[in-house]
């Protein structure tokens, strides 16, 4: 269970052992990011860890991925052997059926620019947290995303493990 009491008092942990090993707390970040911009707060000046810049190529990708359905989910795969593959990364349904995740074996990096990406699509206010881990293209978000040509990121796109639901 999510902690609500996020003042800061560092006699109690924010989060418990079964949380930290579900990836809450990044959940709970991009989550926070999301409500902010959603509140109207302007993110981008207080994105001390990372440059305001445009999203980026992975985060293009992730729209293009979204462009149909929206529903974006951050998820993990605890059970793996491959460290890589035990990364929490950014999935996209493409259908009822399919989804996309951008996540890549002994590529940690590739993996988590695309987490980067997903952050800055928070940040920009593209993306609205719903419960859990799942989040959906805001009205700007679905916009941008019928706005792109998916064939324009198809290397990335392909790069993504491909998975029924």
């Amino acid at each position: 269970m999510l902690q609500r009491n996020l003042s800061g008092d560092s006699r109690q942990p924010l989060f418990h052992a079964e949380e930290l090993a579900d990836g809450i707390p990044t959940v709970a970040g991009l989550a926070m990011l999301c409500s902010r911009c959603l509140a109207g707060m302007n993110t981008c000046e207080t994105d001390s860890l990372h440059s305001p810049g445009p999203p980026g190529r992975e985060a293009m990708a992730i729209l293009a991925a979204a462009r149909e359905r929206g529903m974006i989910e951050i998820r993990g795969q605890a059970e793996s052997f491959d460290a890589t593959l035990r990364l929490i990364a950014v999935s996209v349904e493409l259908t009822e059926e399919r989804r996309i995740v951008f996540r890549r074996s002994g590529d940690a990096a590739w993996t988590m620019g695309f987490l980067e990406g997903f952050r800055r699509l928070c940040r920009d206010g593209f993306v609205v947290h719903q419960y859990g881990r799942e989040f959906v293209l805001s009205a700007s978000g679905f916009a941008a995303a019928r706005a792109l040509d998916p064939q324009d990121f198809r290397e990335e796109l392909e790069a993504g493990i491909e998975e029924e639901i």
